[in-house]
C-alpha cells in the first residue's frame, strides 16, 4: 500500500506544474501567425491565419490546468474544448531542432482508433502530441510581461526581460546553432529598476569575454561586483587661453590676481580646460543653462572674464 501511495505521489510531482510557468505567448515554429496567448488571469486567445500573415483572432475563452494538460474552453459554447500538453520533461530537449522542447506546449491529437506504439510522443493508446509551439513571451502573475523574444533573423534572436513593474531588466542576444541550440553573443545590457545600465556583458561564441563599466573588488575570500555608473571627463589638450596683457599678476611672479581670457584663443569651444585656470572645466553659457534646467544640485558656476566678457 505504501509503495502504491509513493508511486502516485511521484507521478503527481512530475505532472503538476505551477500556474506561473505556463502563462505566455506560444507560437507555431512554421508560422508566426498561428499562436496561443495564455494570460495570467486564465484567459486565452487562439490566433490563426491561413495565409501566415498578420495574426487573425480565432477564438477567446478561459483555460484550466490539470496536471500536464491545459484545457481551453471557448466563450462560444458551440465550439469544443481544446487540449494542450505542457512539455516539462522532454527526452528530446537536448536536440535543438526538436518540436518538443521543455517549456513549450503542443496540441493533443485524439484518435478514434488505437495509435501505433512507435509514434513519437504517443501519450496513450488514443492520444499523441502534434508539433510543439515555442514560448516567445512569459507573464508574471500580475499579467505584466516577464520576457519577450523577438526573432530578428533565421539564426538570431533578442530576448528582453522585464521587472514586475514593467521596466526593462535586461537585453540578451543569441545566435542559433542547429547542433548546439541557442548560444550567447554580442553585448548584453543589464538595468536596475531605475532604468540605468548596471553592467554590460560581452559574449563571443557563447563565452563571456568582458564586463564593461563594472569594478570587481575582492573582500575577504569573496568577490563582489561593484557597479560604477559614473565617468570622468578628462581633456588631454589643455591650451593656455590666458590674456597676459589684461590679467593682473603678483609682482615678480606668474600667480594671477585677476584672470582675463582671450576670446580669440577660445574660439568656438563650448567646453574647455586650461592649465592656467586652476579649476576642472570651463563651460559656455549654453551648457550652463542646460545644466541649470536639469535642476542639478551641488554645482556652482563662477563667471570668468575677458575684455569682452565670457560667462
Amino acid at each position: 500500500m505504501r509503495q502504491v501511495i509513493l508511486i502516485l505521489m511521484l507521478f503527481l510531482a512530475n505532472v503538476c506544474y505551477s500556474q506561473i510557468d505556463i502563462p505566455g505567448l506560444y507560437v507555431n515554429p512554421s508560422c508566426d501567425s498561428i499562436r496561443f496567448d495564455l494570460r495570467a488571469d486564465s484567459t486565452y486567445t487562439n490566433y490563426d491565419c491561413e495565409l501566415c500573415v498578420d495574426p487573425c483572432t480565432k477564438e477567446i475563452g478561459r483555460y484550466s490546468i490539470k496536471g500536464d494538460r491545459i484545457i481551453l474552453t471557448p466563450n462560444d459554447s458551440t465550439k469544443k474544448s481544446t487540449k494542450l500538453f505542457y512539455i516539462k520533461n522532454s527526452p528530446t530537449d537536448n536536440k535543438p531542432l526538436s518540436p518538443w522542447r521543455n517549456g513549450n506546449i503542443a496540441p493533443i491529437f485524439e484518435s478514434e482508433t488505437v495509435l501505433p506504439k512507435n509514434i513519437t510522443w504517443r501519450l496513450s493508446d488514443y492520444e499523441a502530441l502534434q508539433l510543439g509551439y515555442t514560448k516567445r513571451r512569459g507573464y508574471y502573475d500580475n499579467d505584466t510581461i516577464q520576457f519577450n523574444t523577438e526573432v530578428t533573423s533565421r539564426y538570431t534572436k533578442t530576448i528582453n526581460r522585464y521587472y514586475r513593474s514593467g521596466k526593462i531588466k535586461s537585453i540578451e542576444y543569441y545566435y542559433f546553432d542547429k547542433h548546439l541550440g541557442d548560444k550567447k553573443t554580442g553585448n548584453w545590457y543589464f538595468y536596475n529598476e531605475n532604468g540605468l545600465v548596471d553592467k554590460i556583458e560581452i559574449y563571443k561564441r557563447n563565452k563571456l569575454k568582458r564586463i564593461k563599466n563594472a569594478l570587481t573588488q575582492r573582500l575577504s575570500n569573496n568577490v563582489d561586483l561593484v557597479i560604477c555608473n559614473y565617468s570622468i571627463l578628462f581633456l588631454h589638450n589643455r591650451p593656455d587661453f590666458l590674456d597676459y596683457q589684461n590679467s593682473t599678476f603678483v609682482q615678480g611672479t606668474d600667480h594671477t590676481i585677476k584672470k582675463r581670457f582671450d576670446l580669440k584663443k577660445i574660439g568656438d569651444r563650448l567646453l574647455f580646460n586650461s592649465k592656467k585656470l586652476g579649476v576642472s572645466l570651463s563651460v559656455h553659457d549654453i551648457i550652463r543653462r542646460e545644466i541649470k534646467k536639469g535642476a542639478c544640485t551641488g554645482l556652482y558656476f563662477y563667471t570668468i572674464h575677458s575684455p569682452g566678457r565670457l560667462s
